[in-house]
């Protein structure tokens, strides 16, 4: 998903489309279900993606 930010020159409407696609595959996996240690994860990714968006200009 943050590949799609250099590759849409960080113009958020253009990158929030092409991820859409990786966003919903991640939301349909438990992270209990993912092939990582989610107890480690200290910021999860879907934060990380909500925070990036706000700080993009619209």
């Amino acid at each position: 998903m943050l590949l799609q930010l250099p590759k849409n020159a960080f113009r958020r409407d253009e990158a929030l489309a092409k991820a859409k696609e990786d966003q919903l595959a991640l939301e349909a996996m438990p992270i209990e279900m993912a092939n990582q240690t989610y107890e480690i994860e200290i910021v999860p990714y879907e934060k990380l993606w909500e925070i990036v968006l706000e700080i993009l200009p619209e």
